[in-house]
């Protein structure tokens, strides 16, 4: 208040920028916007962070979005307004949610939901996940909420959380894939939730993003695959978890089933509804939820998961992904004895921290014209196993193997 009076500022067109969750606090009292930078201390205390908070991987990410932003609170609500009047009237709007940025429709709306398949360039046989606002929802677009799901909703909703149940006829068969399931997940992120409020309904919502390739993180990335064929980008900032949401199938209660790894751990799950099992294949001729195809978020540039990075160190036009820098030998110093680019996911080696650096990560090695990425498989545990899923089929995804 004292820096407003002496230098005549506007606090509503004022900003407070920091890596912990107090810092961007401070700018409530007197009508300022926090933004929350995800370097630093950030990723280690996003538990802690209110949802409607937005959130950034880098300082200069925070600064552009400023630049775009002078009049924050009410710019945002106006992208919101405008995003639901789109999907309402039969159109498409990208937003963010707090895995990864979403390519939403009426999911009630036949036509517009083919809209989504185009754009995306996406095979009608992949099914999509219906976005609700509230737990109450959920009944609305399946035969029955059954107790494991009602408790799932209870520890996991609004979250990356994703549930499979028996449809209701109300929801198209284009959603659906003509299966007789529909997946169905409440996100955590306040403008995901402001927009299907505001929409007046369910909103099926893909990765913003080509189909196949990596998942958009910022609202940048949506527009470098999808150009401008949406109707409107909500511009949320960054995404605080970075992979997609898990989905887990109740379709048979007695037999959950875990679909994909994603944002909510198969171990957190299970402590609450008992043993989850995994199929060891599935029919991906008619999958039951998205990303169940084996060729899926990978990169121009070829993906390979080696064991062993040897000889690749010593090529200038091989990128490399690392968990930490320690595992490897560089101590804490990323890129060491390697000629080509390095991209160090965690310097402490924390799961968490490596999902959410994942895709902008991969990203930045493939925009630097290289003949390869090569990356290590991370600790199959936790978040580690939506890693590894991710990276398996970035690689199968490539045009090039492990040679």
């Amino acid at each position: 208040r004292q820096a407003a009076e002496q230098y005549n500022l506007d606090l509503e067109c004022s900003f407070v920028i920091g890596d912990h969750p107090h810092d961007p606090a401070t700018a409530d009292p007197v009508g300022g916007f926090g933004l929350y930078l995800l370097t630093g201390h950030g990723t280690h205390h996003l538990d802690e962070l209110p949802h409607d908070r937005l959130v950034f991987h880098s300082l200069g990410d925070a600064a552009r979005w400023i630049d775009a932003h002078p009049r924050p609170r009410a710019m945002l609500t106006e992208a919101i307004e405008r995003a639901a009047a789109e999907i309402r009237r039969g159109g498409l709007a990208a937003f963010p949610t707090e895995t990864v940025y979403g390519l939403g429709a009426d999911a009630l709306s036949p036509r517009a939901v083919a809209r989504i398949f185009e754009l995306k360039e996406r095979p009608l046989a992949d099914p999509l996940i219906v976005h609700v606002a509230e737990p109450g929802d959920l009944a609305e677009l399946v035969v029955t909420v059954s107790d494991k799901a009602r408790r799932l909703v209870e520890a996991f909703w609004p979250g990356p959380l994703t549930i499979v149940l028996p449809k209701r006829e109300v929801v198209p068969d284009i959603v659906t894939a003509g299966g007789p399931t529909v997946a169905v997940r409440l996100p955590a992120n306040a403008i995901a939730r402001r927009l299907i409020r505001a929409a007046g309904g369910p909103v099926a919502a893909p990765s913003a993003n080509r189909f196949g390739r990596t998942s958009p993180t910022t609202a940048a990335h949506v527009t470098e695959q999808l150009g401008t064929g949406w109707g409107v980008l909500v511009d949320g900032g960054g995404c605080r978890v970075g992979l997609e949401s898990t989905v887990l199938s109740l379709a048979d209660e007695a037999r959950p089933l875990l679909l994909r790894p994603g944002g909510v751990p198969r171990e957190a799950i299970e402590a609450e509804i008992g043993r989850v099992a995994a199929p060891d294949e599935r029919d991906t001729r008619r999958p039951a939820s998205p990303g169940l195809l084996a060729r899926h978020y990978a990169p121009r540039t070829p993906l390979a998961m080696v064991d062993d990075f040897g000889p690749l160190r010593r090529c200038a036009d091989v990128g490399t992904l690392l968990l930490k820098p320690k595992a490897v030998g560089l101590g804490g110093v990323p890129g060491g004895d390697f000629a080509g680019p390095v991209e160090v996911l965690s310097q402490a080696g924390d799961l968490a921290e490596a999902a959410v650096n994942l895709y902008a990560a991969i990203r930045r090695l493939d925009g630097l014209g290289l003949k390869l990425i090569a990356v290590k498989p991370v600790p199959d545990k936790g978040l580690g196993r939506a890693i590894n899923d991710r990276l398996r089929k970035a690689a199968a995804g490539s045009a090039t193997g492990a040679e």
